[in-house]
């Protein structure tokens, strides 16, 4: 007697943001193969940026799109996830029947390019249940959604179209065209919609929410709950999971992990004597982070604008950096194994540096911060370290002092960046208002009291802080240009070349400032 063979289904996951010519030739092979009796493909709930604008495209889109290309294939059929297009593959395959066969298509190059989503399946499923993945042949037409994405963008029509499938009519085409364009959703907007029931699910109820950090790759929420109390709500779920740190536009899907950690270690430290938001919820696999709101707190940011720079501030954050710098026991781990702790660093380095590289710059400047890549890669000790320490990320308080996001800190960095970065932005803001004399008071605040904490281990960081500072000049004019319009450009330029230039071998008082380079070309101190 003949061997009856197991019904069998394909899920075929992934964004499809939009399904191009080579997903639509993925699909046609699982349809046409005999042993294969359904085709489920499965597109991702979470929304795909577009590279270069602000806008992203939604699983309606790619809906639409599989709903127009599956027309004449009935063994095939498309679902949406709520967020992972891969788990919700396996959701649909452990309801199914104990004797079915199921195969998780996953592409060729896409495994050849490192995909591991579907490996580890098989023991997601009971014993008795036939689970297998299915490498999907090299499709002849080589497009990748992203170069379609990157059309869409462009408004590059013909690039577009030539990404689609050659069955399709022209008047289809175009009609993807159209559909395309006109899916683009704004990022924050989108955001605005979808938070509320995704925090509703976790518990947290919210009566208002909008955006206070309106950026595409990067949106900050504040919202008020129920019980009117004022919250932080951050979200990765839309991030693609390969993005890296030293990318200059999205940030990590850890992100959030990352930070929840962090906060979760300063809160145990009474004796930092710094306030960091408490996490009040944590939601790992949709990447969704609640803190509270540090109520009605001005940024440094702003006090700098209006030329107000306490000293009092500075003592705080140099001992608490101190103690973050040097704590015996800082967290164990952030990013990964060891040597991903130090390539975050090392990561973080170059997304503040590549981007000014990048640009027109004098060559002793240019010289400077490839000097700098250098220096800060035979630099590093394990601790705990900010790494993205902006004057808009200090809070002040009547109690003392907040610091927020910290979604990019680590535990192994040269602890001279943090001081450099911040102290590059107090002397951009003591230079734009006319405050050089108080702005070296406030660096000699931070740095004694730093050193206060540290006492003789402080020498060489204290040499090396002010390359790190001329970096966090040039970042400053750039931000805000037009400030930096009314000291002149060229000032600028000098003074970063003279902390970028300022020689890590010599030896630098604490409570040094670096003024224009003197008549020999070298930095003086004052």
């Amino acid at each position: 007697m003949a061997h009856r063979r197991p019904y069998t289904v394909a899920f075929f996951p992934g964004a499809f943001r939009p399904p191009h010519g080579a997903h639509d030739d993925a699909v046609g092979y699982l349809c046409s193969r005999g042993d294969i009796d359904e085709v489920v493909v499965v597109v991702s709930g979470r929304y795909r940026q577009l590279a270069g604008s602000g806008d992203s495209l939604g699983p309606e889109l790619a809906q639409k799109v599989w709903a127009l290309y599956l027309a004449d294939q009935p063994k095939a059929s498309v679902v949406v996830a709520a967020a992972s297009a891969v788990e919700h593959a396996v959701r649909l395959g452990q309801q199914r029947d104990a004797d079915q066969r199921l195969l998780f298509a996953v592409g060729a190059e896409d495994v050849a390019a490192g995909d591991r989503r579907i490996e580890g399946l098989r023991a997601r499923f009971d014993s008795g249940v036939e689970v297998a993945p299915l490498i999907l042949p090299v499709s002849p037409h080589p497009v990748r959604a992203t170069a379609l994405r990157n059309a869409l963008v462009k408004g590059d029509r013909e690039a577009f179209i030539a990404g689609l499938p050659e069955r399709l009519s022209a008047a289809d085409r175009a009609a993807v065209w159209r559909w395309s364009r006109a899916g683009r959703r704004d990022q924050v907007t989108l955001l605005a919609h979808r938070l509320p029931p995704l925090l509703a699910d976790c518990g947290v109820v919210t009566t208002a929410l909008a955006p206070v950090w309106h950026h595409p790759f990067d949106p900050v929420f504040r919202a008020t709950s129920a019980d009117g109390s004022e919250l932080v709500v951050k979200y990765a779920g839309d991030t693609v999971r390969d993005v890296r740190v030293s990318d200059a536009g999205p940030k990590p899907r850890r992100r959030l992990r990352v930070e929840r950690r962090v906060l979760r270690w300063l809160s145990r430290q009474p004796h930092l004597a710094l306030r960091v938001p408490r996490v009040l919820e944590y939601e790992g696999r949709r990447k969704l982070l609640v803190c509270e709101w540090l109520a009605a707190a001005p940024t440094l940011e702003s006090a700098l604008i209006g030329g107000q720079f306490d000293v009092r501030t500075a003592r705080v954050l140099g001992a608490f950096l101190a103690r973050c710098h040097w704590s015996p026991a800082p967290p164990a781990t952030l990013w990964g194994a060891p040597e991903q702790e130090r390539e975050h660093w090392s990561a973080m380095l170059e997304r503040n540096v590549a981007p000014l590289l990048a640009l027109p710059q004098s060559s002793a400047v240019r010289q400077g911060l490839e000097d700098l890549r250098r220096l800060g890669s035979r630099h590093g000790q394990a601790g705990l370290f900010h790494l993205n320490l902006w004057v808009r990320h200090l809070r002040l308080q009547p109690a003392g002092c907040g610091v927020v996001d910290w979604e990019l800190a680590g535990n192994w960095a040269d602890p001279a960046f943090d001081l450099g970065v911040l102290l590059g932005q107090i002397r951009f803001w003591g230079l734009i208002g006319g405050r050089e004399d108080a702005a070296a008071a406030w660096a000699d605040a931070l740095i004694h009291s730093y050193t206060g904490v540290v006492q003789a281990r402080c020498e060489a960081i204290i040499q090396r802080l002010w390359c790190y500072a001329g970096l966090a000049l040039l970042i400053c004019a750039q931000r805000h240009p037009a400030d930096a319009g009314k000291v002149g450009g060229a000032l600028l330029q000098q003074q970063a070349q003279a902390l970028l230039c300022s020689a890590p071998q010599s030896t630098v008082p604490a409570s040094a400032a670096i003024c224009l380079p003197g008549p020999g070309g070298s930095p003086c101190l004052t």
